[in-house]
């Protein structure tokens, strides 16, 4: 089970800096369990992401069978989530800011909710119109 608060909270603060708001990032728990907490912005996200793959396979179906193409871009999924996190630790050493990575990476994650959140359901519905009218 997803952990309320802290969903509450992270959804919060991707708000609050979606208005422009500096004392945003209080909001977010940028310890190190608020910085693995904050992984599960891409569970939230995961049901509009299968149901946008679900249209996109039936708008223009790929040659791989339902279940593989799911699959693999729940994998891409994963990696991608997984990997950005992965550069940044890596670019934020070159730039001698590690001391800003957790919260950095805390409010990426939660943001993501807000940007996935407007952007899928306007590609699923591209995508559904698209397979109806062909």
């Amino acid at each position: 089970m997803l952990p309320t608060q802290d969903i509450v909270h992270g959804v919060a603060g991707a708000l609050r800096l979606a208005k422009f708001d500096a004392d945003a990032l209080d909001d977010f728990d940028t310890t190190h369990t608020g910085f693995w907490r904050s992984f599960y912005a891409a569970l939230l996200i995961l049901p509009l992401f299968w149901l946008f793959l679900a249209t996109r396979f039936v708008s223009s179906p790929p040659e791989a069978p339902f279940v593989h193409f799911m699959i693999i871009q729940t994998l891409a999924y994963a990696i991608a989530w997984l990997a950005f996190p992965v550069v940044m630790a890596t670019v934020v050493r070159f730039l001698d800011r590690d001391e800003h990575f957790i919260r950095y990476i805390v409010a990426y994650n939660w943001i993501s909710v807000l940007q996935n959140g407007v952007y899928l359901p306007i590609i699923i519905l591209y995508q559904a119109v698209k397979s109806l009218t062909h």
